[in-house]
């Protein structure tokens, strides 16, 4: 099997992960990296995946040539565009954003392999009184589904969508994704915008699950 990377990559949202809640590797085959940017908007994020293709690369090399011709996996686990929101950006501008932080990734070291899993805008406890930036989340949830779904490389693009993962028992309720969902707020710290453990704990499990099904689906 060749080396095989999970390499964590976006916001503040992963610059926190506590490395006890990184999502476990399949196996002694794979390792965990992270590369995570406070207040990072999407149009910064391709210089965190360069950093990180860099330095396996590096680490390919020191190993030897064997190891270079293994042609190494890597599943990027990406996480942006709240940020965006935050800085007034249009859906239409973000999206644009997205689309050239995929195009640039594939293209980093054609030697190595990659897939994309992207984890999307949460409802979070600030936007339950900040009505205008929770409409905007869910559509740009929605617009990055409809992005990917256009993407040449769509099917080694994997989209995680968080919308009402951190809202418990509403997120079942009718109507939940437009107004009556409302994140708990033991999934956040007291700032009501970064994950708490528990938080993180959720986002392990969902990514150990989705990696699972991907390598299932690969081998069938």
């Amino acid at each position: 099997m060749p080396p095989c990377h999970i390499a964590l990559v976006g916001d503040s949202d992963v610059s926190r992960w506590p490395p006890e809640l990184f999502p476990s590797p399949p196996s002694s085959a794979w390792s965990v990296v992270r590369n995570g940017l406070p207040g990072a908007c999407l149009e910064e994020i391709t210089g965190l995946v360069a950093k990180i293709v860099a330095d396996i690369a590096m680490e390919s090399n020191d190993k030897g040539q064997n190891e270079r011709k293994k042609n190494p996996l890597m599943m990027l686990v990406m996480c942006a565009g709240e940020n965006d929101i935050g800085q007034g950006y249009s859906i239409d501008k973000i999206i644009r954003s997205f689309e050239r932080v995929l195009d640039e990734c594939f293209a980093f070291d054609m030697t190595m392999s990659k897939l994309i899993l992207f984890l999307g805008p949460k409802l979070e406890p600030w936007l339950s009184t900040d009505h205008s930036s929770r409409k905007q989340y869910i559509k740009l949830s929605k617009a990055f589904q409809r992005a990917i779904e256009r993407h040449k490389r769509k099917g080694d693009i994997f989209y995680i969508d968080c919308s009402l993962m951190f809202c418990g028992d509403s997120a079942n309720v009718p109507g939940a994704i437009t107004a009556r969902a409302k994140a708990e707020e033991r999934y956040f710290l007291n700032d009501g915008l970064h994950l708490s453990n528990e938080g993180y704990t959720i986002w392990k499990k969902v990514i150990e699950a989705e990696v699972g099904k991907i390598l299932d689906a690969s081998t069938n």
